[in-house]
């Protein structure tokens, strides 16, 4: 009997999917991201899974907020920031 799936090598998506702790490389799921306020255009770096309301700094529109599971931004999201693992992983690939 044939495995139909690489065990020792899973895909990056495959891998996204699994809960935290059971990956081959623990990796949490929450990360940073720069976002740009819409009023004063201002770049605030806000984490994903926030747990207050995070407001700008210069004119204090409400950048972001929690809302359970849905991303937690009000204000226009520039990039995410690569985390630990995601670059752990681009390197190993390399």
């Amino acid at each position: 009997m044939a495995l139909t799936k690489d065990l020792m090598h899973p895909t990056l998506e495959a891998e996204r999917q699994r809960h935290k702790k059971k990956r081959l490389v623990q990796s949490p799921n929450s990360y940073f991201m720069d976002v740009k306020c819409p009023g004063c255009y201002r770049i605030t770096t806000v984490f994903s899974h926030a747990q207050r309301v995070v407001p700008c700094g210069g004119c204090s529109f409400v950048l972001c907020q929690p809302r359970g599971e849905m991303p937690p931004h009000g204000g226009l999201l520039l990039q995410k920031k690569a985390t630990l693992s995601e670059i752990s992983v681009v390197s190993h690939q390399l």
